[in-house]
C-alpha cells in the first residue's frame, strides 16, 4: 500500500469517526427526550433507520479500520503478504 493510501484510510477513518459518533447519539435520533410509549408511529420508523444508519456507518468504519490494521501488521486473514 503507498503512503497516500495510508494517509487517505486514516483521514476516511477520522472522518467516518465523526459520522459514527454523531449519528449513534440517541439525543439526536427523532422522538428524543420523549418516552417510548410517547412516541408517534412516524418517529417510532424514523428512529428506527437512525439506528440502522448508525450501525451500518460503524460497519464501514469496522473495515476501514481492519484495512489500517492488515497494512500495519502486514499480511491479509489469509495468510498471504498485503500488496
Amino acid at each position: 500500500m503507498h503512503n497516500d493510501e495510508k494517509t487517505r484510510l486514516s483521514k476516511l477513518s477520522d472522518k467516518l469517526t465523526d459520522v459514527v459518533l454523531e449519528e449513534a447519539d440517541p439525543d439526536n435520533w427523532p422522538g428524543a427526550g420523549k418516552a417510548i410509549d410517547a412516541h408517534t408511529q412516524q418517529e417510532h420508523g424514523d428512529r428506527y433507520w437512525f439506528k440502522k444508519n448508525a450501525t451500518t456507518t460503524l460497519t464501514l468504519l469496522t473495515k476501514v479500520h481492519t484495512l489500517i490494521d492488515l497494512q500495519t501488521h502486514g499480511g491479509t486473514p489469509g495468510g498471504r503478504p498485503w500488496r
